[in-house]
């Protein structure tokens, strides 16, 4: 299962959807981070129904009201278009799409094809509990 996380400012100009930390050389990142959002796409949501009930044995119904509250509580985006070859197992790409369309500052992730990348176009791919020892440091 994956998740991305995108850093998001408060105040200013922007409501919390709008605010983008734009990635491009030109520019750093926003410097002030106050808390995170959840980054998903439907191809995400797809996966972990799918893994809820053939892994975990949940019902097709449990596991739909699990991907309804995270498109209601996430960010639910188009993953960018990518390479097939962008990864070792070409079944991770939309993951990687997603991190990069979501504009994403974190990828959280267990599987092991990403997690050997380390980071794709300057997003660290890190376990869940790298990112709460992370978090913990620089909440």
């Amino acid at each position: 299962m994956n998740g991305a996380l995108r850093r998001k400012a408060t105040g200013g100009p922007h409501t919390d959807k709008q605010w983008r930390a734009r990635r491009d050389c030109s520019r750093p990142r926003r410097p002030l981070i106050l808390h995170r959002e959840l980054v998903t796409s439907e191809f995400i949501l797809e996966e972990l129904c799918r893994k809820l009930i053939e892994k975990f044995g949940f019902p097709a119904r449990e596991a739909d009201q699990v991907a309804a509250f995270l498109r209601r509580v996430a960010i639910v985006v188009i993953p960018a278009d990518l390479s097939p070859e962008a990864c070792r197992d070409p079944t991770d790409v939309p993951v990687l799409g997603t991190a990069v369309g979501g504009e994403c500052s974190l990828l959280i992730s267990v599987d092991h094809d990403l997690l050997d990348m380390q980071t794709f176009d300057e997003i660290p791919i890190v376990r869940p509990g790298e990112y709460w020892r992370r978090s913990a440091v620089n909440p």
